[in-house]
């Protein structure tokens, strides 16, 4: 009270007298063990021992101020936001964590080392929040500010879930010259990136769900597979054949006699030949006149039976055993 009563005399210089006091304490207005009410009366009271003031004068103020209208309390236009920021799990705070505030005003936020976070005066309306750290997955959520209100949102971010193949890629024969296409699906936190592997081997440019081979030839027949990854791992697909089969060409067509003739096509060693018969070209009706042969030089022959059934024959080719 001393302190207070010496700040209430005039200047010594200029005789200026303080009007009012303002005090701020986190917890005590003093360290004698006076209580916080009995430290308020002894300013409009007049003095006793119970409230500490020996000086013999009056009360420091002879009433208590009348606080002035707040009208962002009595008439609110704004709304305030606040919160945590916490990984899935865990009840520590991020620290710094990002917080973007979208709506009818923006802001961006940190939070401090507890993981909270705040912001005042925001205009009413719908906001996007999104918290994002290091390591772990970005989350959003929307909520209202109403005026006079203060929102509380606490966001949790989880960890990246690893990346899973779905849906590996399959294993397919084209006709050489056709085009190939391999596709995979495939779950976890993204964004996913893909690499995809020929023969163990990266192919250049090849970094989306799907791979697409344009006029494929003999050397491009292997095993294809795809690497999945995100900021949690790898995960690599199984291995997809692909067969490229040639396309077969009948060279030369003979009768032998009355009841069969003979057939002479084109042939690539290690891949395997039928030839198949049927009485109506544009029909479904192909029958096996020949059984499955694998060749060993770059041409084939094979005498079939001819009737009114069989009048019309085409090469099937498979591809070997193995790409």
């Amino acid at each position: 009270f001393h302190q207070v009563r010496t700040a209430r005399l005039p200047a010594p210089s200029t005789t200026n007298l303080a009007q009012g006091l303002s005090f701020y304490s986190y917890g005590l207005s003093n360290d004698e063990g006076v209580s916080r009410a009995n430290f308020l009366a002894a300013l409009t009271q007049t003095n006793s021992a119970l409230l500490h003031d020996t000086s013999g004068s009056g009360p420091v103020f002879a009433q208590k101020a009348t606080i002035p209208a707040m009208a962002w309390k009595s008439s609110p236009t704004r709304g305030h936001l606040k919160g945590f920021v916490n990984q899935t799990g865990s009840t520590n705070g991020l620290d710094f964590a990002a917080i973007s505030v979208t709506g009818p005003t923006n802001r961006t936020l940190r939070s401090d080392a507890t993981g909270f976070y705040g912001a005042v005066d925001l205009p009413p309306g719908s906001y996007v929040l999104t918290a994002s750290f290091p390591g772990l997955v970005n989350v959003s959520t929307t909520n209202s500010i109403s005026a006079g209100a203060v929102t509380t949102v606490d966001l949790q971010l989880p960890l990246p879930t690893p990346p899973q193949v779905v849906t590996p890629p399959l294993a397919m024969n084209i006709a050489l010259g056709s085009n190939a296409t391999f596709a995979v699906t495939a779950s976890g936190t993204g964004p996913l990136s893909y690499q995809w592997l020929f023969q163990g081997n990266p192919v250049a440019g090849a970094t989306n769900a799907t791979l697409t081979l344009t006029n494929t030839q003999l050397a491009s027949a292997g095993g294809y597979s795809v690497v999945v990854s995100n900021v949690a791992g790898t995960n690599q697909s199984t291995i997809a054949a692909l067969f490229v089969v040639p396309r077969p060409v009948i060279q030369s067509i003979r009768f032998v006699d009355a009841t069969q003739v003979a057939l002479t096509w084109s042939s690539t060693p290690g891949f395997r030949y039928r030839v198949e018969a049927t009485g109506d070209p544009n029909g479904d009706s192909w029958v096996e006149a020949t059984s499955l042969v694998e060749a060993f030089q770059s041409s084939m022959s094979a005498n079939v039976a001819v009737n009114s059934g069989t009048r019309f024959f085409q090469i099937v080719c498979l591809p070997p055993t193995s790409p």
